[in-house]
């Protein structure tokens, strides 16, 4: 451990000194508990870190050119113990990983964890969510979509949400606080859906009003669209890419993504939205301009202030009621039910936005 220079760490040490000095007042403000403090901002250490409560979740950018990582698992410890005393959190509450960059890599057989399991719940605009920092390389919280959610919440008052590759449930949670009329979860992974249970559980949406639907997501949107039932909000935030042996062959945003759209907006009221995003490094968005109302980027709006350089997703809204009226009637028949009141009392929570730059 001692080849590893004293000029990375401390730099190391100064960087995080620096963003500790700007985000700490930051998250205070929003009461935001689980933010990212470092993001690869010096060229030669290359880690995320991350702040969920008093806990760290460190991980190490796997470079792009090659199949390993750029130091290892040995630099990974030292610098990690280096985060930690920086900021006066025991080792025993870091946990330490890799971060590939591969496709459809889990990057959880380098990790460094601690001897037991850290699985805490975190409070994010007065919102109650669990964590799991051990476990998967993801800890079930996307903290670059934090404003997003708070979007989310702004646009469900009194609507039908479908919220698609749900994950943990975190746009579900946002939307039933935002006072949706019902909320749908789709997702492959019983284990997430139950973790989404959980989650929605915890912040009082509870009922048959909220659905969780253990199911390939393509399928989903196939047997829909035999039924009359619509949604006046979807989420959409698919993977990059996912291989699973419980889906209909592999999926690949690149690929797939006009297809998944025209699916979701084939579902949506007359009046409905669709909220798109994506994580894919170098996604360029691509749909029929005559079959699809015009795409307004949200990327700007929905990035918070600790991810304002690295900017790791992009999103679009599709509001169909600014859709040509032929492709309306086309889709939903000569009758169009109005969109569902929103109240102007309502507000979204206090998500952290970040300034534009």
């Amino acid at each position: 451990m001692s080849s590893i220079p004293e000029g990375q760490k401390n730099a190391l040490i100064q960087a995080i000194k620096r963003r500790q000095r700007h985000l700490w007042p930051w998250a205070k403000r929003y009461n935001i508990e689980a933010f990212r403090l470092y993001d690869a901002d010096q060229g030669d250490i290359p880690l995320e870190i991350d702040v969920y409560g008093n806990y760290l979740h460190v991980c190490e950018i796997e470079r792009e050119d090659a199949g390993s990582a750029i130091y290892g698992p040995e630099w990974r410890l030292v610098m990690s113990d280096v985060a930690a005393r920086t900021l006066g959190v025991p080792m025993s509450r870091t946990a330490t990983k890799l971060r590939p960059r591969r496709r459809g890599g889990e990057g959880t057989d380098e990790s460094i964890l601690p001897d037991s399991r850290i699985e805490l719940w975190i409070e994010e605009a007065g919102l109650r969510f669990k964590v799991n920092l051990t476990d998967y390389l993801d800890t079930g919280l996307f903290l670059h979509h934090r404003v997003t959610r708070g979007m989310v919440a702004d646009l469900s008052m009194n609507q039908n949400v479908l919220n698609l590759f749900g994950y943990t449930g975190g746009f579900s949670v946002y939307a039933a606080a935002g006072g949706a009329a019902s909320t749908t979860s789709v997702d492959l992974s019983g284990n997430y859906l139950k973790w989404a249970q959980e989650n929605m559980e915890a912040n009082g949406a509870i009922g048959g009003m909220h659905q969780f639907v253990q199911q390939d997501v393509s399928t989903f949107l196939r047997e829909k669209q035999k039924t009359n039932m619509r949604y006046d909000l979807i989420i959409c935030d698919p993977p990059t890419f996912s291989n699973s042996r419980a889906m209909e062959g592999t999926f690949d945003i690149g690929r797939d993504h006009p297809t998944l759209i025209k699916d979701c907006l084939s579902l949506l009221s007359a009046q409905g939205m669709l909220l798109f995003s994506s994580n894919a490094r170098n996604f360029r968005l691509s749909v029929p301009k005559t079959e699809t109302p015009r795409p307004v980027s949200l990327t700007n709006e929905t990035m918070p202030e600790d991810f304002a350089r690295s900017r790791p997703h992009q999103a679009w809204l599709f509001d169909m009621s600014k859709a040509p009226a032929g492709i309306i009637r086309e889709r939903h028949g000569d009758t169009a039910s109005s969109r569902r009141g929103r109240s102007d009392d309502h507000r979204p929570p206090r998500t952290g936005r970040s300034r534009r730059r």
